[in-house]
C-alpha cells in the first residue's frame, strides 16, 4: 500500500438546519480530524479529495491507494452512493467500503425491507408516496407513522417532528416534502429501543459485530424518533450504549447472515427497533458515520480497538472481500 485516499465532502457548521438541508451527512470537522489522523498513521501519504470527480481527474495517481469510498455524501440523487464504489471498480482500485450493489440497495430503504424479509427480518408497514394521488395510501396505515425520504440517510429530511398522529398531519408533511425528496416512505411507528447492530467483516468471516442502544436525554429512546435537531443540531444529550449481551442470538444471527449474503461491504450498521425481543428494521447504512462519537467506532472502542486500529480492521476486510469477489490490479495478498 502506498497510501490511503479520503474522499469526502465537508462542512464547518450545522447553522439553519431544517427539513430541506441536504448536506446533514457532510464530513464535519471533529470527524474529518479523527479521520485524517488515523490514516497518517496507517500511511506515510493521505491524500484528501473533495468530490468523485476531483479523485476521476487523479485517479492514476493512486493504483497503488486503498481508496475509502464511503465517507463522501453528494446531494439529491439516489444513485450518488454507488458512485465511488463504481469508479474504483472500473479502474480496478482497491476500496475500502461497500461495492455500488449493495450502496443502491441500501440507499432505497423500502427495497431494503424487502431484502432483509429473505432473512426473516421483520418492519414496520408503510407506503411509498411519489405524487399527490399516492396520499389515499395514508389511511390505510396505522397511527402514529414516520413521514421521512426514501432515498435519504442521516435524518436528511427527518426531523424531531416527523412522527405524525393523524393521517391530515402525514399528508400534509409528505405534500411538503415530495417535491425536493421525490419519493417519500411513510412507516408506521413501531416504539421500542432503537438500536444499531454494528458489524465488519467479509462475506466469509465476521470480525465485529455489537449491538448499540441509541439514548437521548439519559433515556432509551422509544416513544420517539431522532431527528436532525437531535442529531445534528445537539438539542438533546445523545449517548450510546452497548447491549450486545441482551440481545436474542437469533436477532443476531439474523443481521450477521444478511451482512454475509450482501458480499463486498466491510462494515456497516442495521438500524432498527427491538421491541419485545423481536428486532424491525428501519435501514441498512453500509455508509454509517465514522466520527469518534459514533455507534461504529463506539463498538471498536468497547473491543479496545483505537480509531487507528478500527480503520486498519476495515483495510483488511475490504482485501478479504475483494479476493472473494473481484480481485483488483492493484491488491497483493
Amino acid at each position: 500500500m502506498d497510501g490511503i485516499v479520503l474522499i469526502c465532502d465537508q462542512v464547518s457548521n450545522r447553522e439553519n438546519v431544517n427539513n430541506f438541508t441536504t448536506n446533514l451527512e457532510f464530513t464535519s470537522n471533529v470527524y474529518y480530524n479523527a479521520l485524517h489522523s488515523a490514516a497518517k498513521e496507517l500511511a506515510d501519504k493521505v491524500t484528501v479529495y473533495q468530490s468523485p470527480s476531483e479523485f476521476e481527474k487523479k485517479i492514476q495517481k493512486h493504483i497503488n491507494d486503498i481508496i475509502f469510498t464511503a465517507i463522501w455524501s453528494g446531494e439529491l440523487s439516489r444513485n450518488h452512493k454507488a458512485i465511488l464504489p463504481a469508479i474504483c471498480e472500473t479502474n480496478g482500485l482497491l476500496y475500502v467500503g461497500a461495492d455500488a450493489y449493495v450502496q443502491s440497495i441500501s440507499q432505497d430503504k423500502d427495497l431494503s425491507k424487502i431484502h432483509a424479509r429473505q432473512f426473516g427480518m421483520k418492519s414496520a408497514n408503510g407506503v411509498k408516496v411519489t405524487c399527490e394521488q399516492d396520499l389515499l395510501l395514508l389511511k390505510g396505515l396505522k397511527y402514529p407513522v414516520v413521514v421521512k425520504p426514501n432515498f435519504e440517510e442521516g435524518s436528511i429530511g427527518i426531523s424531531d417532528n416527523s412522527l405524525k398522529y393523524t393521517c391530515t398531519e402525514a399528508a400534509e408533511l409528505t405534500k411538503k416534502l415530495l417535491p425536493v425528496y421525490g419519493c417519500i416512505l411513510v412507516e408506521e411507528f413501531i416504539g421500542g429501543t432503537e438500536v444499531a447492530i454494528c458489524i465488519a467483516g467479509s462475506s466469509h468471516n465476521i470480525t465485529l459485530c455489537e449491538v448499540v442502544a441509541l439514548q437521548i436525554d439519559g433515556e432509551m429512546i422509544s416513544d420517539r424518533i431522532w431527528g436532525y435537531e437531535s442529531k445534528k443540531n445537539s438539542k438533546a444529550l445523545v449517548e450510546r450504549k452497548i447491549i450486545t449481551d441482551s440481545v436474542p442470538h437469533q436477532v443476531l444471527d439474523m443481521a450477521k447472515k444478511i451482512f454475509m449474503s450482501l458480499g463486498k461491504v466491510d462494515y456497516m450498521r442495521i438500524d432498527g427497533n427491538i421491541v419485545n425481543n423481536e428486532f424491525y428494521l428501519i435501514k441498512y447504512t453500509p455508509d454509517c458515520s465514522l466520527h469518534p462519537d459514533c455507534f461504529m467506532y463506539r463498538s471498536f472502542l468497547y473491543n479496545h480497538k483505537s480509531y487507528a486500529e478500527m480503520l486498519s480492521e476495515f483495510i483488511d476486510c475490504a482485501k478479504q472481500n475483494l479476493k472473494y469477489n473481484r480481485f483488483p490490479r492493484n491488491l497483493t495478498l
